[in-house]
């Protein structure tokens, strides 16, 4: 009796993570859908818009299956398996596709060197690789359910037993590279001249740029970072029903990398009004006046894209 009701109480737990992830991301969709439309939607298309739009939309697939799968008392345990499949590789591949908004949010910082884009592209690969592959072996860990233990009431997909802890590699693999990037930052805030004493900015408007530029890929490795160790954490540790925390982190992987995006699009347009549609990713050095802003395409007073 109390194995059903440690069962039912981690069950309704489950349950209310998951919709409210999927509840935060309708929330913050609508919340900076004004944002998205004037920044995103009708700039001309890039590497960066696509990379956008397939953050920002894509965990609503896996999301809305998910919360479907877990509520539904109908499902059998071999759709529920099919479902858990399908989600656990698309949001794994999903998480990968916004980490490229970092590689090439990181490679602008850098100045569009070609050793860091190496350094980083490398990671990246080796971050899918891993993501994907280890996202595929645990799908094939759940352990079919024994009829005469189904408790009625509960949808099976919650009264599944996942024992691999081969997901463990996946978030080691995934705080590393995000590690690197964010090291990268850092180096590169500790020896950049913006920050050096007596540096005189050109704008107020420019000195917000480059500070949130900064600023905002920092602040994302540290939300990132502890969802990241408490998934290995749980996956270590809790019992398989509350192993849940995979859904918090793709959806804050969609929400933070779109607000990188949105961020700095929104504050290259304050700093050159005159510029329009496909604002881009390019940080000024002290010494380079043609590059002294993050501009847009189509104006020639604006220069640089991704």
């Amino acid at each position: 009796m109390d194995d059903v009701i440690a069962l039912l109480v981690d069950s309704q737990i489950l349950m209310y993570i998951k919709v409210a992830m999927l509840a935060l991301l309708s929330y913050d969709y609508f919340l900076s859908l004004a944002q998205e439309v004037a920044f995103v939607w009708s700039s001309d298309w890039s590497f960066v818009k696509v990379l956008y739009l397939v953050s920002r939309y894509s965990p609503f697939i896996d999301t809305i299956l998910v919360v479907e799968g877990r509520l539904s008392a109908d499902i059998t345990i071999a759709s529920c398996n099919s479902t858990m499949t399908f989600t656990t590789i698309f949001a794994a591949a999903g998480i990968a596709l916004s980490d490229l908004i970092l590689v090439a949010r990181t490679y602008v910082v850098y100045q569009r060197s070609r050793k860091v884009l190496i350094v980083l592209v490398v990671s990246w690969i080796v971050l899918s690789i891993v993501n994907i592959a280890t996202a595929t072996f645990w799908t094939k860990s759940p352990s079919e359910v024994d009829p005469s233990s189904i408790i009625s009431g509960i949808p099976l997909c919650l009264q599944r037993n996942i024992t691999s802890h081969i997901g463990m590699i996946n978030y080691v693999a995934l705080l590393v590279f995000e590690t690197i990037v964010a090291a990268l930052t850092l180096w590169k805030v500790f020896t950049q001249q913006y920050f050096k004493f007596g540096f005189s900015w050109t704008s107020e408007t420019t000195r917000n740029l480059v500070l949130t530029f900064y600023r905002d890929g920092l602040l994302f490795y540290m939300f990132i970072l502890p969802i990241t160790l408490g998934n290995a954490l749980v996956l270590a540790f809790a019992p398989p029903e509350l192993q849940v925390l995979e859904i918090p982190l793709r959806v804050m992987h969609s929400i933070l990398c779109c607000r990188l995006v949105i961020h700095i699009r929104e504050v290259a347009y304050m700093d050159r009004e005159g510029c329009k549609d496909g604002l881009a990713l390019q940080v000024p050095s002290p010494g380079d006046a043609s590059a002294e802003y993050m501009t847009a395409q189509g104006n020639p007073s604006c220069r640089g894209s991704v």
